[in-house]
Formats: structure tokens, C-alpha cells, sequence
């Protein structure tokens, strides 16, 4: 009997905060809960940390600099998406950065807003609705679909 590893799909997310406001963008062709509201994220690739897959997609998609030192670590979901492939995505609070928020990539992102988590749009991608209520609880981790 052989051992199956899992392959699963890992994602960092940038919870960015500025004066108690969280970045949001609207998500538009890529398939995946275009028309919702999602935090910045991004997959990680071969070879790179959650931390450093994070940094290289926030200057990509919004152009500003992280260091370490200013990415906190506050959730982590496991789970099994609808459509059975399994994913981790670790949630990061960040509050500090270097330069401007910008969209740079409009042709995923139709907009970006800035949103009080006690106020988020109706069409918030649900579980990205749930994880926030989970770090308000101080939750760390949970698990889904299984």
C-alpha cells in the first residue's frame, strides 16, 4: 500500500490595513468569484516561502514593498474546495508598506476600495467574509470541506 501525498494548492492573502480600513478589490475575468469582493492573495509558486510568494505578489498586483518584519501571520485555512482540489491560504495583517496602492492589474481587478471589516459590500466572497470573523475571534485555524 503506497503512501499519497497531498498536492495541494497554497495561497497567501494580504489583509492590508490602513486607518482601520481593509483593501478589497473587485475580482473580474479569472473565473474564480469574478463580480465579489476579495482580499489581495496570491498562489505560491515552486521554491518560495508564504512570506516571500506574499511580498513578490503585492508589488506585482498593487505595486507597494513589504519587508518580513511587518507581516503578521493571522489565519490559516485548510481546506477542500468545491471542486475537491485542496488548499492552504495563510492570511497575513499587514499595516505598514512602502509606496502607493495602485491597480496594476486592471484586467483582473476592476476596482480596489477600501472597506471597514464591520462593513463589507454584499458580494464579499464568503469565505473571505468568514476568515475575518474568525481573526476577530482570535481563531487561528480551521478547516473546511472535509
Amino acid at each position: 500500500m503506497g503512501q499519497h501525498l497531498p498536492t495541494a494548492i497554497l495561497a497567501s492573502y494580504a489583509i492590508l490595513k490602513q486607518g482601520g480600513r481593509i483593501l478589497f478589490g473587485l475580482r473580474q475575468n479569472s473565473g474564480y468569484c469574478d463580480g465579489q469582493w476579495g482580499l489581495p492573495a496570491g498562489h505560491i509558486e515552486v521554491g518560495e516561502s508564504f512570506v516571500s510568494g506574499l511580498i513578490r505578489e503585492m508589488k506585482e498586483e498593487l505595486g507597494i514593498d513589504l519587508i518580513p518584519e511587518n507581516i503578521r501571520l493571522v489565519h490559516i485555512n485548510h481546506r477542500k474546495a468545491e471542486d475537491t482540489s485542496e488548499r492552504v491560504n495563510v492570511f497575513f495583517l499587514i499595516e505598514s508598506w512602502s509606496g502607493e496602492v495602485e491597480n496594476r492589474e486592471p484586467e483582473k481587478t476592476k476596482e480596489l476600495k477600501w472597506f471597514f471589516a464591520d462593513d463589507l459590500p454584499e458580494l464579499t466572497i464568503p469565505y473571505i467574509r468568514d476568515t475575518l470573523e474568525y481573526i476577530k475571534k482570535g481563531i487561528v485555524y480551521r478547516e473546511e470541506g472535509w
